[in-house]
């Protein structure tokens, strides 16, 4: 349910890869091209392993490129996303989330973290 492919732009480099503690679990990654000049990327975890977690990716992964395509600011688009994961009232799961819009035209990169781990910066020859 991860991307199949990630957008190819020559003034960006974008690469993954995930490394599952299992094979169906509740990681996840995205990148949204928003528009012509923007393009949103998100990481998250969601609590607890196997199946369940992987359903409550799957929706909380629809909920973001919904949300995004919305056009708002990364911190609307989390709040926008939170407010309908607390209408389903399921207190047993939760997501951390790290989002991301950058305009390339500006190169502007606005980010919000809700519960996520600081994001980190490396450069390939610092090893």
């Amino acid at each position: 349910m991860l991307p199949a492919r990630l957008p190819r732009l020559s003034e960006v480099d974008i690469g993954a890869k995930l490394l599952a503690a299992r094979a169906v679990g509740g990681d996840l990654y995205e990148v949204i091209r928003l528009d012509e000049d923007r393009l949103g990327f998100a990481i998250g975890d969601v609590s607890g392993k196997g199946i369940p977690a992987a359903l409550y990716m799957a929706l909380v992964s629809s909920l973001l490129r919904s949300e995004a395509k919305a056009g708002t600011a990364p911190a609307d688009v989390v709040a926008h996303i939170n407010q309908h994961l607390c209408e389903r009232d399921m207190e047993s799961m939760f997501v951390t989330l790290l989002y991301c819009d950058l305009d390339r035209r500006t190169r502007i990169l606005r980010c919000v973290r809700a519960g996520h781990e600081h994001p980190m910066l490396w450069a390939g020859d610092a090893v």
